[in-house]
């Protein structure tokens, strides 16, 4: 699990700016063998639980998941003079 990111300046495209992330995330899940029993008060026996039916529930799971993904953030002044008019394109990604 973690990003990784930058900022970097390109002064030789006009003081462009390029900004970028990308991620990567995992997450799993094991439940090889659960076993649940319900009891319940009887009125046979006076002292003790009976199982109820059905008796005996068992479980098995297993779940898993990776997310891994990105961003590049590109930003270039549109005008030679002080202006702060500016050109902005952004794509996240993330492969399935």
């Amino acid at each position: 699990m973690g990003q990784l990111g930058g900022e970097h300046v390109l002064p030789e495209l006009g003081g462009s700016e390029i900004d970028w992330r990308v991620w990567l995330s995992n997450a799993s899940r094991n439940e090889p063998d659960t076993r649940n029993v319900a009891w319940q008060l009887t009125k046979v026996r006076r002292r003790g639980l009976t199982p109820t039916t059905p008796t005996v529930a068992v479980f098995w799971a297993e779940q898993s998941e990776g997310i891994k993904g990105g961003q590049l953030d590109f930003t270039t002044p549109i005008a030679d003079d002080d202006s702060e008019a500016e050109v902005r394109w952004l794509r996240r990604f993330a492969p399935a």
